[in-house]
């Protein structure tokens, strides 16, 4: 029995290769979240530059809770079963207004993976809106 999705939202990671949306926290969580991280990247801004982001989840403790927050574990539970690990995390920082642009890409192809049983899981922080350069699918 799924914990979190709908079957008709398993069915559509089944045959889209992806589901959305799937609300994993307030907005005062999110925002809570994003002042924590906003106030690491002040103390460590070394460890946020573009080279660095991958796996801050090792280092900073606010990444590590989101990573393992529960709705999303339970939700890729729903979608791949039980035995899920965390192969690794990328953080991107895409502000409002900005150039910053991720070209189109496949996170699997991308990252070395071809298994069906890879998945990322993606959330924005902030509103992710088509004014603001939202991700597309």
């Amino acid at each position: 029995m799924a914990k979190i999705l709908t079957e008709e939202q398993i069915q559509q990671y089944h045959q889209n290769g992806f589901v959305s949306p799937i609300r994993v926290m307030s907005e005062e969580e999110a925002y809570s979240i994003k002042a924590k991280i906003e106030e690491a990247e002040k103390k460590f801004p070394e460890d946020f530059n573009p080279e660095k982001r991958n796996n801050l989840h090792l280092t900073f403790m606010v990444l590590d809770e989101l990573a393992h927050n529960n709705v999303i574990v339970d939700a890729v539970e729903d979608l791949i079963g039980p035995d899920i690990s965390l192969w690794s995390s990328v953080m991107f920082i895409k502000d409002a207004s900005t150039n910053h642009f991720v070209s189109w890409h496949q996170d699997a192809t991308y990252m070395g993976m071809n298994s069906s049983d890879f998945l990322t899981p993606w959330f924005a922080l902030t509103p992710s809106t088509i004014e603001m350069g939202c991700m597309s699918m």
